[in-house]
């Protein structure tokens, strides 16, 4: 499959005005307990991510952050890195892609033919509505559960979905989307959005309801409303991941399928000093490698691997695998 060239993006609508809903999340988290921080300017905020991590948002951000920005993030209780985007360049080369749609117009008929069909399938099979933390709480494990499982993944403990729920509980800005059956949740989606955009961080389905593509019409439901009805400039669903995982494709494919353009980015790592040897020494890379042959199944040890190549220059073209799938 030909990737889309290279583009540089515009600034995002508004992009040298504060944005007020960005500073009103940033509040809310920090109220909560949880780790997050704003720019002087009020442009940009960095936010929650993997455990550890924050992550500047909005991902259309691709801009240089301050010395002074970064130190800011790394100093906030129990983080441990941040990560951010930037336009690819000869200092910055690709080895991501963030995947949106901007199109205001979004609907089936614009999908690819097999994208229309399972979409279609989907919303005949299933009802597309917003959901409660309280109502993920009841039905929404067994989505999570499978989900990490289909990742190689070890089954992930009650308490960890609960610790994942918790972090998005009394925070308006975090919403659930969920395909219902019979009382039933097959498949969810988290969305964070404030200000003009929607990013959609997280996305999980129960095994035995994949062959009536939950997925698609959650993501397909949730989209049409952000672009259409509520006029949002762009959804973002996600950054691929920097494990060349066996599924990175698959996953690669459903959101192209799903209308999403796969725009490569940089995305860059800043690490507390004190961690720096961990990832950027090559002997490190390879002790973490070791770490994943003995612990195959630990999310957090595929992860930890997965930034050390990275960072230590071994993996010398993160792509490689959406050319050589082609």
């Amino acid at each position: 499959m030909t990737q889309p060239a290279p583009q540089a993006p515009g600034p995002p609508p508004g992009d040298h005005d504060a944005r007020p809903e960005l500073a009103a999340l940033v509040d809310t988290l920090r109220a909560s307990g949880q780790p997050a921080t704003l720019t002087a300017e009020g442009r940009h905020g960095w936010v929650p991510n993997a455990r550890g991590e924050l992550l500047r948002v909005p991902l259309e951000c691709t801009d240089l952050p301050a010395r002074g920005d970064l130190r800011e993030v790394l100093a906030q209780p129990g983080t441990y890195l941040c990560s951010y985007m930037r336009f690819p360049a000869a200092e910055a080369p690709r080895n991501c892609f963030d995947y949106v749609c901007r199109d205001r117009d979004y609907s089936v008929e614009q999908l690819s033919k097999n994208g229309r069909r399972d979409v279609r399938r989907g919303l005949r099979c299933f009802e597309v509505r917003t959901c409660t933390v309280e109502e993920m709480s009841a039905q929404g494990f067994g989505a999570y559960a499978d989900t990490e499982v289909r990742h190689d993944h070890t089954p992930p403990p009650r308490e960890e979905f609960d610790r994942f729920l918790d972090a998005a509980r009394g925070i308006d800005f975090y919403e659930f989307w969920g395909a219902w059956r019979e009382g039933g949740l097959a498949a969810w989606i988290r969305v964070l959005k404030a200000d003009d955009w929607a990013f959609i961080t997280h996305a999980s389905s129960r095994r035995d309801a994949l062959r009536d593509c939950p997925n698609n019409a959650v993501v397909y439901e949730a989209t049409r409303r952000f672009l259409g009805e509520e006029d949002r400039s762009v959804v973002s669903y996600g950054i691929s991941s920097i494990q060349a995982t066996d599924n990175i494709y698959s996953l690669h494919r459903f959101k192209l399928r799903m209308g999403f353009q796969a725009e490569p980015r940089c995305r860059q790592f800043v690490v507390r000093p004190w961690l720096r040897p961990l990832f950027r020494w090559r002997v490190s890379s390879w002790l973490w490698d070791r770490a994943v042959a003995l612990r195959p199944g630990s999310a957090a040890v595929h992860k930890a691997a997965g930034l050390a190549r990275l960072l230590s220059g071994r993996a010398t073209d993160p792509l490689a695998w959406a050319s050589e799938s082609e």
